[in-house]
């Protein structure tokens, strides 16, 4: 199927070249890659298909593919949608893995759906993981399905505007009471 040389040789168009270091995921790679398919894409300016392609280059999947529920995708999708910076998912932070961060500026997203969250035990855990991080110093913005599919531009609207508010300020040492003393059980 690939164009062949005098001597048999295979030849990969760099097209499918450029998308095999992005698809390699080091970051050396991915970069090399995307470098490599904007200039192609450049040359290719005016045929079909590019500028489709040209939108798509500066998306990040990685996101995605850490996402733990549909949830999860949902907030994603609205992200995406109002070009919003891809968050961090499913990571550790404080001893807690939380569903979205966006570590400079401190901002952790929690989605919660009444399914998973709806007994008293995981009332109790949810409250206490918003506690302890916001004691850490970071933004905390829990959000329901119903928040998020039903006012996705709220959703949005809050995280740019804690996005573009950066950490929260530094807590004094006196108001966070004893040390070692922890939110819960």
């Amino acid at each position: 199927p690939w164009p062949i040389r005098e001597g048999q040789e295979r030849v990969v168009p760099l097209a499918l070249a450029a998308l095999d270091l992005i698809d390699a995921g080091d970051e050396r790679s991915v970069r090399a890659g995307r470098a490599l398919l904007a200039g192609l894409l450049e040359r290719g300016a005016g045929r079909r298909g590019v500028t489709a392609l040209s939108a798509l280059l500066p998306y990040d999947p990685s996101p995605a593919a850490e996402a733990a529920s549909e949830l999860e995708l949902l907030l994603l999708d609205v992200v995406r949608a109002n070009d919003l910076p891809p968050p961090q998912v499913n990571v550790a932070v404080e001893g807690f893995i939380v569903d979205a961060l966006w570590p400079e500026a401190r901002l952790v997203v929690e989605v919660d759906g009444y399914e998973f969250h709806s007994d008293h035990a995981a009332f109790e855990r949810d409250h206490a993981k918003i506690g302890e991080l916001q004691r850490a110093g970071y933004w905390m913005l829990p959000l329901t399905y119903r928040r998020i599919v039903e006012r996705p531009d709220w959703v949005a609207g809050a995280i740019r505007d804690l996005l573009e508010a950066g950490p929260p300020p530094p807590r004094r040492a006196a108001a966070r009471g004893r040390a070692g003393w922890r939110y819960g059980p």
